[in-house]
């Protein structure tokens, strides 16, 4: 089944709203009187806006001045975390312009493509979850804690339902590459970026509020002195398994997170 086919059956929105999420993902920030569908009028298109950002699909990001008058402006619109997800019924992952922002800052062309492997096989079987469990999620307000805790209900999709399988090798394979080169740690941004490939979510969401280097830094850097030392190679020692005792992949790993956490 495919992964737009999922993303629409869990999400209750008209043609048109999905349309306007796919203009923005990859326009990115777009001033409302650039979105243009070609099928509906200026009001009817500011409508269908505003009832997407009251929805929590999208979010204003900034303001231009209309024609030079005083006090009247147009708003800036870009995707929030929701609107990205329901955004995949009409744009390819690497098309959307959150996923180009993520990804531009990894060098290593072989991580980028872990991680948009990851990324792509945990959206799909977070969709076939709540399609499974006859859940739709546009009304959901918080949707990053949802999907953080979506792998408790795994246990109701069959273990040979159509991609699950493939989907759970396919991020267990990205996992392997993303973890054994994550090091060595050159640029801060960067590994943290990586570091936090399992919570990509948060990431995409400190994107999409348009929030600056240094503030993501101190974000992830927040997320990730929340894990201990012990839990740190704990992680590490079961991706690799007995593997790691012959490679420098864990002294690496810990070495770097204890130069983060000075």
């Amino acid at each position: 089944m495919s992964i737009k086919i999922d993303c629409k059956s869990v999400f209750s929105l008209e043609l048109i709203e999905f349309d306007i999420l796919g203009f923005v993902a990859k326009s990115g920030d777009t001033l409302r009187k650039d979105i243009h569908l070609g099928f509906l009028s200026d009001k009817q298109t500011i409508r269908k806006i505003e009832r997407l950002e009251n929805n929590g699909f999208l979010s204003e990001t900034g303001s231009e001045p209309y024609r030079n008058m005083e006090g009247k402006n147009i708003k800036t619109f870009g995707l929030t975390l929701k609107g990205f997800f329901a955004s995949i019924v009409k744009t390819n992952l690497r098309d959307n312009y959150l996923i180009k922002k993520y990804l531009k800052h990894v060098k290593d062309d072989e991580i980028k493509q872990s991680l948009l492997n990851y990324i792509e096989s945990d959206i799909r079987l977070f969709f076939l979850t709540n399609k499974v469990m006859g859940i739709t999620i546009e009304r959901m307000k918080h949707i990053e804690l949802w999907i953080d805790d979506y792998d408790n209900l795994e246990k109701f999709l069959k273990k040979d339902s159509i991609g699950v399988t493939r989907s759970k090798e396919i991020m267990n394979n990205a996992e392997k590459v993303i973890l054994s080169k994550i090091i060595p740690f050159e640029n801060k941004l960067e590994y943290l970026l990586i570091a936090n490939y399992d919570c990509w979510y948060d990431v995409l969401d400190l994107f999409s509020k348009e929030k600056s280097t240094r503030k993501i830094i101190n974000e992830l850097e927040k997320k990730n002195k929340m894990t201990t030392d012990k839990e740190f190679l704990d992680i590490g020692k079961e991706q690799f398994s007995d593997e790691a005792k012959n490679k420098k992949i864990m002294y690496g790993l810990w070495k770097g997170w204890k130069d983060f956490k000075k």
